[in-house]
């Protein structure tokens, strides 16, 4: 099975084991459990898809949370780890899009002001 994490375009592969709730990994390195524990930021998990082995799409959500939490084992110098995830809540969600249109908002302000004030 497979996990793209949209918002970042990149396509992991992911042990039977997962959820979306908790994504279950395979790696060869401490480093490579840090790395993709890195990758789970709010863009990243906007919107994730569990592919199967044909490349379908076998499962959408969106709107996850890294909790922060990472727990992994090791056997045979292979990393088994686990990330946890959770939904956002509607008031995580409402307040994701107001600070998403306040940027927006906040950019043309400024570019008003540098047309109003001669410097473009």
């Amino acid at each position: 099975m497979k996990l793209k994490l949209t918002g970042i375009n990149e396509t992991f592969n992911v042990t039977d084991a997962t959820t979306a709730d908790m994504l279950c990994l395979e790696s060869s390195t401490i480093q490579d459990v840090d790395s993709f524990r890195g990758k789970l930021t709010d863009a990243s998990l906007k919107h994730i898809e569990f592919l199967d082995n044909t490349g379908s799409v076998a499962g959408k959500y969106d709107h996850y949370a890294f909790t922060g939490d990472v727990s992994y084992s090791v056997k045979d110098d292979v990393y088994m780890a686990k990330y946890f995830l959770r939904q956002k809540t509607d008031v995580e969600i409402r307040l994701d899009a107001l600070e998403a249109g306040q940027e927006l908002q906040d950019g043309a302000i400024t570019e008003l002001a540098e047309i109003a004030g001669g410097n473009v």
